[in-house]
């Protein structure tokens, strides 16, 4: 498997038992779920999870538990082992409502993630239980079933993009515990007023989906003449996280009203999706825009579209099958499936957009181990054939 290197500025892991500072620095928490003369573990950080814990000897068992039931099985785990004396231990994860789903990745410094080798994790049979192998020295390290990209990072790279003349960062809601839902809006200083929308982490796990969506964004904000280009004729609405909840938390796949998020776009019960979908009311009501294109990043199992069906294409130019195939044509190390859906009563955003305004509403899905360079380069790839695509065919 290539290493991963995924760096971060920063990773928020203060916690109100944490005092000492690791050498690599993170903190070493000075209360544990459970502990030997080995080592403690907590999960008292941001995105931190794990349900109770039972150690012996060099081993550690942890059991994961969701939020709530029934649920997607997006089995996730987060926890900081800090050393009291070299050596290898176990991590032993026992899970109540699914399988052993995401492969373990460490950090030594909150920064940069690594996958541990295949041959580093033991899964049980039927699933239930996987036994990890980790080596610990003096430093404090995180073991995640993801890297870790919580609110601090988000507002970190969104204040960043703010800053640019054309984009104005707003407050368009709260979570269910008050987080603030942040959109971030760009003007095209020439353009029609059509208006993309993109929308991510509605699932707190789904960190390859938020990986690819700062990427895209990142290729429209870009100097190259085609993102000027772009950014002249057409609007941008981002709203970059959705479940700022259930990612401080740890959540499998809900926000803290025991909800997912991706099956409230039509009853609207939650705040998050309320906050989002006034956003796009004001879109919709004003007289000099119009949505065209919707865009919900996400992840799986593997790289996937979930788009409407050729019959179903809301477009005369096929922008679907234009966007996958020109994509397709220039990624041939990117494996990927469109997956075209007929539109049912399932409340998920694909399908509310769809239906509302009849414009290509997709799902655009990263899969879990997707090589975090490949994710970068397909990324930006795919965001240049939208790019291309729309200014060829309404960018009058």
């Amino acid at each position: 498997m290539r290493t991963l290197m995924i760096t971060f500025s920063h990773i928020a892991l203060t916690a109100c038992t944490s005092s000492t500072i690791g050498p690599n620095g993170i903190p070493a928490a000075e209360s544990f779920m459970c502990e030997t003369e080995k080592a403690g573990l907590d999960t008292d950080f941001e995105g931190g999870a794990g349900a109770s814990c039972k150690a012996t000897g060099n081993t550690f068992t942890v059991r994961i538990s969701p939020e709530n039931t029934p649920i997607n099985p997006s089995p996730w785990y987060a926890l900081r082992v800090t050393p009291k004396e070299p050596g290898l231990i176990n991590i032993v994860l026992a899970y109540d409502e699914a399988k052993h789903r995401y492969k373990p990745k460490v950090s030594m410094d909150g920064k940069t993630w690594v996958p541990l080798e295949d041959t580093a994790t033991e899964t049980s049979a039927e699933g239930r239980r996987a036994k990890i192998k980790v080596r610990i020295d003096a430093a404090p390290l995180l073991i995640a079933g993801q890297e870790l990209y919580v609110p601090d990072q988000y507002a970190d790279w969104m204040n960043q993009l703010a800053r640019k003349p054309s984009v104005k960062s707003s407050v368009i809601g709260q979570s269910k515990f008050g987080e603030d839902i942040i959109a971030l809006n760009h003007s095209a200083s020439k353009g029609s007023g059509k208006t993309i929308v993109l929308v991510g982490r509605q699932h707190p796990p789904e960190v390859t989906g938020a990986l690819a969506m700062t990427h895209f964004i990142a290729e429209l904000f870009s100097n190259e003449a085609r993102s000027k280009a772009f950014r002249d004729k057409f609007n941008i609405l981002m709203v970059p996280m959705m479940n700022p909840d259930g990612v401080l938390d740890g959540h499998w796949r809900h926000n803290e009203g025991g909800i997912d998020l991706n099956r409230d776009w039509g009853p609207f019960t939650q705040p998050e999706t309320q906050a989002v979908k006034s956003a796009i009311d004001a879109i919709d009501a004003s007289a000099s825009e119009e949505i065209i294109l919707f865009l919900d990043f996400h992840s799986t199992r593997r790289n996937v579209f979930y788009t409407q069906t050729v019959e179903d294409e809301p477009t005369a130019y096929d922008f679907t099958g234009q966007w996958t195939a020109r994509s397709r044509a220039r990624l041939p190390d990117y494996e990927f499936e469109r997956a075209e859906r007929h539109n049912t009563d399932l409340p998920t955003s694909k399908n509310y957009m769809f239906t509302r305004f009849q414009i290509p509403a997709i799902t655009y899905e990263l899969g879990d181990e997707t090589d975090r360079e490949l994710i970068e380069r397909s990324a930006r790839v795919f965001a240049q054939e939208m790019m291309q695509i729309l200014l060829e065919e309404e960018g009058e």
